[in-house]
């Protein structure tokens, strides 16, 4: 397993300063400019395929069979409002909370590397779409809470059970 932290993004980047050194007194070296070095470590760290996927299984397939279900199940009563039926209340809830788990698993299955950052991407992906359709500042506060949490513990949940299937 490569270790991704903050000093080898550090050593790296010494690596790709190293290879570029020499330039500016005469002494050309051959090797990519710094930006390219940048860029290919970038993307080979996330997968903007994998967030989006991750995105769409989690957050809009989900969100449309929501949609689905509301319009199915409200009714009209004799006063002439719009109810659902009492079992249906806690069902957006809990797909809510399924949401974001399952965008931020999906998303790191995927990548296969960096679970972590996949679902944390997911739901800050997740948590913008629903700020920009919610009205409430207290549920946006609250999206971002759970989706942004929600994904990145899909992403722990990928990791735990690769570490699992990889031990001996």
């Amino acid at each position: 397993m490569r270790w991704s932290g903050p000093w080898a993004v550090v050593a790296r980047t010494l690596v790709a300063n190293q290879r570029l050194a020499g330039s500016a007194c005469g002494k050309r070296q051959r090797g990519l400019p710094l930006n390219a070095i940048v860029r290919a470590h970038l993307m080979s760290v996330w997968k903007p395929s994998a967030i989006f996927i991750g995105f769409f299984a989690g957050f809009v397939v989900p969100y449309i069979a929501l949609a689905a279900m509301f319009s199915t199940f409200q009714y009209e009563n004799a006063a002439g409002h719009t109810v659902m039926p009492s079992w249906f209340v806690p069902v957006p809830f809990v797909i809510y909370l399924i949401m974001p788990v399952a965008g931020g698993f999906t998303s790191a299955y995927i990548a296969k590397r960096q679970p972590l950052l996949h679902g944390l991407l997911v739901g800050v992906l997740g948590a913008l779409a629903v700020s920009f359709m919610s009205e409430g500042l207290g549920s946006i506060a609250l999206a971002w809470v759970v989706f942004v949490s929600g994904a990145v513990a899909g992403g722990w949940l990928f990791r735990a059970r690769a570490s699992k299937r990889d031990a001996p």
